[in-house]
């Protein structure tokens, strides 16, 4: 690039001060008659800025994407975050067998359907199965903590914290909408 400079003074392409007078766009014969020297310089770089945090985040998330989609859900719950939200989700559609972080639980997709704000993981047990995260647990040292929308095996142990549960009547894989003393009254579980 060419630039005009005479001493210390670079010349901002719109005016130069000369005797305390201002001569506004001065022509290139007037900036030399001024004592301005014509030079090249090369503009220097701007530098790039970090990327926000949320950046990063949602970039790793997508390089992600296709390494956890592959893992079998006792592996992915303990990767949750790394899934869509179901909130990026509204207004398209979502296809059976797909894995979405909700409300600190991974549910997966039990049906296609168009996620909507009123078909909230935990409660829409049509269409959305939670997938506990202790695949382990279900014992009667360790029972599942029960999660509305879960299923319920038969013979794993379910608490709500204040109670554990033995299931009696297997729910066939199917999300249950239920607290657990209502399932204990229509006989899925049996209060221990």
């Amino acid at each position: 690039m060419i630039r005009y400079r005479k001493d210390d003074e670079i010349y901002n392409g719109h005016y130069i001060k000369v005797d305390g007078a201002i001569i506004i766009n001065p022509t290139e014969e007037m900036l030399t008659r001024y004592g301005y020297v014509k030079e090249e310089y090369e503009v220097p770089a701007t530098p790039q800025t970090e990327p926000m945090s949320g950046e990063v985040i949602e970039l790793l998330k997508e390089l992600a994407q296709s390494t956890v989609t592959s893992l079998p859900d006792k592996d992915a719950v303990s990767k949750a975050a790394l899934f869509p939200t179901w909130a990026s989700r509204l207004g398209k559609d979502v296809k059976t067998g797909e894995r979405l972080w909700y409300d600190g639980n991974l549910y997966k997709v039990i049906q296609d359907h168009t996620a909507q704000e009123a078909w909230k993981p935990g409660e829409a047990v049509s269409l959305y199965r939670v997938i506990p995260a202790d695949q382990d647990a279900g014992t009667l040292d360790n029972p599942v903590t029960w999660v509305l929308g879960m299923a319920a095996e038969l013979g794993k142990h379910y608490t709500d914290g204040a109670n554990v549960y033995k299931c009696i009547r297997d729910s066939g894989g199917v999300g249950l909408h239920y607290d657990l003393p209502t399932l204990t009254s229509i006989q899925y579980m049996q209060k221990l």
